[in-house]
């Protein structure tokens, strides 16, 4: 064997590093997982998705929970290294025209979406990606629990993700989806 002038300690460094790299590349870099972080979706993520959970609620502690729920989600999520983001979609009310049983003509407000927050999981290329497949059946595994507060005491609620599914990202719009799985899918193939 030639020695090129590199001790054995500088060799195993250097392939030590090398794994490191080679591991960071075939799995993924490290996901940022800050708890005091929002990662909120953007139309960059995706375009496919694990839709983890959604959280909703009437009331301001029900609202302030559904928040706090789903921040904790995505931490959680960052932390075992899958990305992760909030998706909040405002509540959707409707002023429709009735008429009563006087023939008088009333406005009624009817509430056509109401207000979610959604934790959506992964930034995948198709819906029949091995890692998406993977991950989704790997989340529908897990039983976390969330802090929340409930009548101002602290309460561990779990959480069951028995239903999670594949779904695009929410803020492509079709056409654009159409064409970025297209695109995604064929540069995985190659």
């Amino acid at each position: 064997m030639r020695n090129f002038g590199l001790s054995s300690h500088r060799i195993l460094l250097a392939a030590t590093v090398l794994s490191g790299v080679l591991s960071g590349i075939a799995w993924g870099a490290k996901i940022e997982s800050d708890p005091n972080k929002v990662y909120h979706l953007r139309q960059k993520h995706g375009p496919w998705m694990i839709k983890v959970a959604s959280f909703s609620g009437e009331s301001d502690e029900q609202r302030k929970n559904s928040i706090d729920a789903a921040n904790q989600l995505v931490s959680l999520l960052r932390a075992k290294n899958i990305p992760a983001y909030v998706y909040q979609q405002d509540e959707q009310i409707e002023d429709i025209e009735v008429v009563d049983k006087s023939q008088r003509r009333k406005t009624r407000h009817f509430t056509a979406q109401h207000g979610e927050i959604a934790v959506l999981a992964g930034n995948y290329p198709s819906i029949e990606d091995k890692t998406a497949q993977s991950t989704l059946k790997y989340i529908k595994k897990m039983s976390p629990k969330v802090e929340v507060t409930h009548h101002g005491k602290q309460e561990a609620v779990p959480l069951n993700f028995k239903k999670a599914f594949m779904a695009p990202n929410p803020l492509i719009p079709s056409d654009e989806l159409d064409r970025k799985s297209t695109r995604l899918k064929s540069s995985h193939s190659s």
